[in-house]
């Protein structure tokens, strides 16, 4: 991923201001910030879900507003408040979201089985579904399809800590197999041994990007 001089203006409230950074292929990149610093924000216009006021950003070598249809089949994306249909249920909502990426979701069964996401589960309404329950099926339609690019926002939100060690330890596999990662939080507690390098956002602005090491003296 290749972001520069990426700029997002509300009105008269810049958001996001001038924020350049990239991602090397195979790296897992921690974002970090605290309510309101522009994490999100930067995370809607890095997957093509805004449009910039300045800038430029492409991941995989393909611009993200201009080849945003294209982007979307590589990309595995958790939203920071996901939205679902609460009438589907848990398959059926994993089968149409699979069927419009147009992606094998090859990995949906052992994805489920590690988050614990039973089948049971899966055959009830979203809207009997815990929070934490949401979560887990956020994560799975993110990654069901085995994306070449992941962006979470806030992907340990409602879970209990050892589904977060189970969410850690399937990040570590698409790292294995070569898959880039970029993940936002507020704090990243077990998260750091993930990621190579951490980038620091307040009030629009990038403060710093880092090796974990190096921030951690």
């Amino acid at each position: 991923i290749q972001v520069k001089g990426v700029t997002k203006r509300f009105g008269s409230i810049t958001a996001v201001n001038d924020v350049t950074f990239s991602v090397r292929k195979g790296e897992v990149v921690g974002f970090l910030g605290p309510n309101g610093s522009g994490k999100t924000t930067t995370i809607r216009l890095i997957t093509g879900f805004l449009r910039p006021t300045g800038g430029r950003a492409t991941i995989l070598g393909m611009d993200v507003w201009r080849d945003s249809h294209r982007l979307k089949r590589e990309l595995g994306f958790l939203p920071d408040l996901p939205a679902m249909y609460e009438g589907l249920r848990g398959t059926e909502l994993l089968d149409f979201l699979a069927h419009l990426q147009r992606k094998e979701p090859r990995l949906r069964d052992k994805l489920c089985d590690e988050l614990s996401l039973s089948q049971q589960n899966l055959a009830r309404q979203i809207r009997e579904f815990s929070r934490g329950m949401k979560q887990k099926l956020a994560l799975v339609q993110a990654l069901q399809h085995d994306p070449a690019f992941i962006v979470l926002d806030e992907p340990t939100e409602g879970l209990d800590p050892l589904v977060q060690q189970s969410l850690f330890h399937i990040l570590q596999d698409f790292q294995r197999r070569g898959r880039t990662i970029f993940m936002s939080s507020h704090v990243l507690p077990g998260g750091e041994r993930l990621c190579s390098r951490v980038g620091i956002i307040r009030k629009g602005v990038l403060v710093v990007v880092e090796e974990v090491e190096e921030l951690r003296r």
